[in-house]
């Protein structure tokens, strides 16, 4: 019996590195997506899974859909330009809601945007997801969607035809 079950892919880059380009993306190339997940039952729903409640889990969705084989989508960003992006969300939204106190709390140890706790997350993250697959290569691409790369990277890595659509850029600023 294969132990493949149909497609399994998350986005574990943290919010604000293009997840919801991404998400878009993988809704054109005829995935079922969701960005940004608040139960378990999601996981399974979906093929394709995305946001900061995705991204800290990666290993246990490594292990609990190793039936599916699943692959990682980590998407980056310029740090210094991650860093202003996250200040100026921060300060539009101001203390927000609940749940976005508890994502900042839970993901960078902070209840609002401190730059020494983003930037030290930032980079744990990547590096720790970096570590995680470093024998597998073919099960982790990392994407820079701000930085100008998209389905030329995207597309052979899902084994996918490049669309003819320009690569989705949502939140698009000039940061």
């Amino acid at each position: 019996m294969s132990k493949k079950r149909g497609p399994k892919i998350f986005g574990i880059g943290l919010g604000r590195t293009g997840t919801a380009s991404l998400t878009r993306a993988m809704k054109i190339l005829g995935y079922t997506v969701k960005h940004g997940t608040k139960t378990l039952w999601e996981l399974k729903k979906y093929e394709f899974l995305s946001d900061i409640s995705v991204s800290w889990m990666y290993e246990f969705l490594d292990k609990a859909f190793w039936m599916h084989e699943p692959k990682f989508i980590l998407t980056v960003r310029d740090l210094n330009s991650w860093l202003k992006s996250n200040e100026v969300w921060d300060k539009r939204r101001g203390d927000g809601a609940i749940g976005a106190k508890f994502n900042r709390f839970q993901n960078y140890g902070v209840m609002r945007y401190e730059e020494k706790a983003f930037r030290a997350t930032y980079q744990r993250h990547n590096n720790n997801v970096v570590a995680y697959f470093q024998n597998r290569p073919d099960d982790l691409l990392i994407l820079d969607i701000c930085g100008g790369e998209g389905w030329e990277k995207l597309c052979p890595f899902l084994e996918k035809p490049i669309p003819d659509v320009l690569f989705p850029h949502t939140h698009k600023n000039k940061y």
